[in-house]
Order: C-alpha cells, then sequence, then structure tokens
C-alpha cells in the first residue's frame, strides 16, 4: 500500500434518547490522479465502553442514555448517561433529588420551538422546557448539549487510543455526527461547531494536541440516509446470500432498480421520511426525490401523551405523598414499558401493575391498595395521536409519488416498535405498497455515517436538490474609484448594510451565487469549489 497518514474516524448518532458510536482507524493516501484514498484496518469498532455501561453487561451496553443530572445550586454536572440513568433508578441516592435538576431529550430543545414544524401544544412543551433550563442553570440548551457531546467525544477518544497499539500523535481526525436533515442548517452549523469543540477539549485532555483536526474535519449527515444506506446494504447482501432459500420476507425481492420507495425514520424523539428512487443495487445508489420532511412522530411524542393521559387519571385525592414525583417515576417506568405495547399480554395480565406504596384503593378506576393498574388500551391508545399524524403525512407523499412501492420503517422506534407494526399492518396503504422495518433499529444510523466516511468513492445519493442557495463570499475594498464602487456604485442604496473597516478601508462584502435553492445536484456537481462551474 502506498504510504499515506493514519486516520481515526469518530462516528456518532446523535440519538434522542440514547446515543451510538463507532470508531474506525484508516489510512489515507492518494492515487496518480490525486484522488484520496481510505482504506480501513479491521471493522469499525463498537463504542461500549462508557462510563457505569458494564453494570449487568460485562462487555457494556452500545446505546448511552443521554440523560444529564445537575447540581441545582452550583449548576454543576454531576454525571450523564449511564451514570445518570443509575441515580435516576437509585430509591435512595446519596445526593437527595430536589438538589439536583435533570435535564432529558436535550437534543429537542435545539431547535427553535417557535421554528420548529409541531403542533402548538408541543411548540409551548417545549417552551417551557427551554425556559426552566435557564432559570435553573443559567445556561441555553446549546451549552448543555455541548456539556454532553464534551463527554461523549472524550470518552470515544480515550477508548480508541487505548485499544489502537501504537501513537496517535501523527495522526488526523474525523468526526461524524448524524442529524436530522429536516432541522434549519444554522442548527446543523450550530452541532458541528460544539463537536468540533468537543475533539479540541478531548484531545489536550488525552494529550493528542499533535493530532491534525480542524472544523473542516466535522461531518453532520442526514440520519435518514445514513440509516436507509445501512439497511438496504444489509438487505442486499442478505437477498444475495438467500437466493437458494426461498422467498425471504426481509429482502428487496419487491424492490428493483428504478423503483420509488419512502424511508420513515422515528426514532426516540424525531421523525423524518425521505423520498428516494433505488437507482443501482450495485453500487448502491439512490437519488433524493425531494426534501426530508421532519415529522412530529416519535417515541418522546407517545411517551408526552402517557404523561397527558396519567395525569387526568391519577389525582391527589389517589395518592398519599407527593403526586409530581409518583408521576415523574411512572413516566419513566413508561419508557421501557411502552416496548411491550403491541405484543399479546402476558397470562392473567391486561393490565401494566406498578407497585405504588400509598397509594389509595380505587376500584373505578382500577387502582388497588399499594398498586396501580393501567390498562393496557390505555397504554396503546397513548401511540395514536402521532401514528395518526404518521398515516396523513405518508398519505400525502403517496398522493404526489404514487409510484412509491415500498416504505421502510427505520431507528430506533420505527424499527422496534411492535404497535407500529400492527397499526400500519392494518392501514389501507398496505393495499398499494409494501412495508419493510428494519431490524436493526438504532445501530442502522451509526454504521451508515461509519461505511459514508470509510468508503470514500462511493456516492449513495446520485441526485439530490438543495434546500438553500450556496455561493463564494467575496470582499472588496471600497472608496472612491475602486473596484468595489465601479462594481457596485449605489451599494448602500440598493441594500447593503453598513459597510466594515477592514485596515482602515470600508470594505464590502458580495456574495456570488453558483447553486440557487432548488437546483438539482448530479454527482458530477456535489463538489463545487472556488473554481468549479458557474
Amino acid at each position: 500500500m502506498q504510504q499515506g497518514q493514519r486516520c481515526l474516524v469518530l462516528a456518532v448518532d446523535l440519538g434522542t434518547s440514547a446515543t451510538t458510536a463507532q470508531w474506525a482507524l484508516a489510512v489515507d493516501s492518494f492515487n496518480q490522479q490525486g484522488v484520496l484514498q481510505r482504506k480501513c484496518f479491521g471493522r469499525p469498532v463498537e463504542m461500549r465502553a462508557w462510563r457505569g455501561a458494564r453494570k449487568g453487561d460485562a462487555i457494556g451496553n452500545i446505546c448511552l442514555p443521554t440523560d444529564l443530572v445537575y447540581d441545582r445550586t452550583s449548576r454543576e454536572l454531576l454525571c450523564m448517561g449511564f451514570q445518570a440513568q443509575q441515580y435516576l433508578d437509585d430509591p435512595s441516592p446519596e445526593i437527595a433529588r430536589e438538589n439536583v435538576f435533570v435535564v432529558e431529550h436535550i437534543k429537542l430543545l435545539l431547535n427553535n420551538p417557535d421554528d420548529a414544524k409541531v403542533s402548538p401544544d408541543t411548540a409551548a412543551r417545549y417552551r417551557n422546557m427551554r425556559d426552566e433550563l435557564a432559570r435553573t442553570l443559567q445556561k441555553d440548551p446549546y451549552e448543555v448539549f455541548e456539556d454532553f457531546l464534551d463527554a461523549v467525544i472524550e470518552e470515544i477518544i480515550g477508548a480508541a487510543k487505548i485499544s489502537i497499539p501504537f501513537p496517535l500523535e501523527t495522526s488526523k481526525l474525523e468526526l461524524a455526527l448524524a442529524f436530522p436533515s429536516g432541522w434549519p442548517e444554522l442548527v446543523h452549523r450550530k452541532v458541528a461547531a460544539i463537536g468540533a469543540r468537543g475533539v479540541r477539549k478531548a484531545l489536550e485532555i488525552h494529550n493528542l494536541q499533535r493530532m491534525t483536526f480542524g472544523i473542516q474535519n466535522v461531518y453532520t449527515l442526514s440520519e435518514t440516509l445514513c440509516g436507509v444506506k445501512e439497511w438496504l446494504t444489509a438487505t442486499i447482501e442478505e437477498a444475495s446470500i438467500s437466493l437458494d432459500l426461498g422467498p425471504q420476507t426481509s429482502n428487496l425481492d419487491e424492490l428493483n432498480e428504478g423503483d420509488f420507495f419512502l424511508p420513515v425514520d422515528i426514532g426516540g424523539g424525531t421523525g423524518c421520511l425521505t423520498p428516494l428512487r433505488l437507482v443501482s443495487k450495485n453500487p448502491l445508489r439512490v437519488d433524493q426525490l425531494g426534501p426530508t420532511q421532519s415529522l412530529e412522530v416519535s417515541g418522546e411524542a407517545v411517551e408526552a401523551e402517557f404523561e397527558r393521559r396519567l395525569r387526568q387519571i391519577v389525582s391527589p385525592r389517589d395518592y398519599n405523598g407527593d403526586l409530581e414525583r409518583l408521576i415523574y417515576q411512572v413516566c419513566r417506568e413508561f419508557k421501557e414499558e411502552k416496548k411491550n405495547c403491541g405484543q399479546p399480554p402476558r397470562p392473567g395480565s391486561p393490565s401494566w401493575n406498578i407497585h405504588t406504596p400509598r397509594l389509595r384503593a380505587n376500584p373505578r378506576k382500577g387502582f388497588e391498595k399499594d398498586c396501580m393498574k393501567l390498562s393496557r388500551v390505555i397504554l396503546e391508545k397513548c401511540f395514536d395521536p402521532a401514528l395518526d399524524r404518521l398515516d396523513l403525512a405518508i398519505e400525502q407523499v403517496l398522493a404526489e409519488y404514487p409510484a412509491i412501492k415500498a416504505i421502510v420503517f427505520l431507528g430506533q422506534f420505527g424499527g422496534s416498535s411492535d404497535y407500529l407494526r400492527k397499526r400500519m399492518a392494518r392501514s389501507p396503504i398496505t393495499n398499494s405498497v409494501k412495508l419493510r422495518h428494519s431490524q436493526s433499529g438504532k445501530l442502522d444510523v451509526v454504521k451508515g455515517a461509519m461505511s459514508d466516511r470509510l468508503k470514500l468513492t462511493e456516492k449513495f445519493v446520485r441526485k439530490s436538490e438543495t434546500v438553500k442557495s450556496y455561493g463564494t463570499l467575496i470582499s472588496f475594498p471600497y472608496y472612491p474609484d475602486s473596484e468595489g464602487q465601479r462594481l457596485f456604485p449605489n451599494a448602500m442604496q440598493e441594500g447593503a448594510v453598513p459597510l466594515e473597516q477592514q485596515y482602515d478601508t470600508d470594505t464590502l462584502k458580495v456574495v456570488e451565487w453558483a447553486i440557487s435553492k432548488g437546483t438539482t445536484l448530479e454527482e458530477n456537481l456535489m463538489d463545487i469549489g472556488k473554481d468549479g462551474r458557474r
């Protein structure tokens, strides 16, 4: 192999309720045509060495919880991830609960509720959460998110440094962050900047400051496209292996090159859908037919509906204790219990029974003394408002693209929810499209993100449409008879903002637009630099 530079690649799926990560070591070199080639050493390594992850699991757990626990007085971060989860599950923690502030689903607070495409009730809920965060910690959501991502990146780099048997000081580093592509570009830029700062802090902690890294080495990738790429890759491999074994329910027998399909990525806190056309299976390529659409469908939406219903059921007359604490604890337990919704009930258990000391008996509500019983019918109804919105969004896309042949459900919720499967199987859309559910759910996204950065010569998306305009920023000196004044003699009258001063000279900044919003990009126009085609 041609001599090259080692590159440590980190891929992180920034999930709402859980984050997953991989790291891999590669070698970069250039071929005779000057094209960057990347060769991976071995296979990507799943990050399992999270602090506190080995409780009950000797090799660790890949899904890092996103909970953070802060001291209310000092506003310092006490613990996060598995350690935060263990604290919250401890019935008698050393630090009293009233002395801490718990942050859950911080990712959902990054997008301004006034700009997000959510219902008024959801926007108000997010706004209240942001306000409480600011009052208690005197931090905005991005500062709290930075606390979380700093810890995540530091742990990944630390684990990689221990595992790699040679020095990394002369290597370079890349960071790939999978994020909802339907969110505003400003959010992506801020998250990329937080990631870059997190890497620099981690390199200093681990004495790796000599590694080559900059903001240009941070990539924010579409969660949906990363997930569908991995699902397609795994499914095509499965189909090729299974040719002699008869029909397979999970392969691509019904999806051929040229067919339209709709990936629906539903995670713990966000949902997106993107209409695609399968261009080829080898190499794997798709055309993006339209922009990614954000959905108000997620595990968090189901949990919010459960809390709303629970508050209508339980009253202070039913419980001789801290009612708010009880509601918080039951809602926390529902995060796990909702995974059983859609499954056949256990024999003799038509209800979810929660041990609740100091709960008074109430036959009308089904409560027994010290035991809250909630009908599983009520639990399943908590899914329906979100899934009603999903049905409507899918119907609208199918009306616009009637040639869609299959819908692929991805993500932690989309791939693994039994109730979602049962509900969608009853939907009239099954008469016109095939339904597929990813078997690996949560891991598809991080695997797809890593694949994107390791297989640089592969272009998964062949054709897409720009969501914004892109151009080159040019600065002109602006004074009498200058080039700037000759080109733009009436700059101020035409709407220029007050001119900047640079070296005691007025400067006019002009954008030369290269690509306008809504332009269809083919693969040969993906890399437009300062000397590219205008």
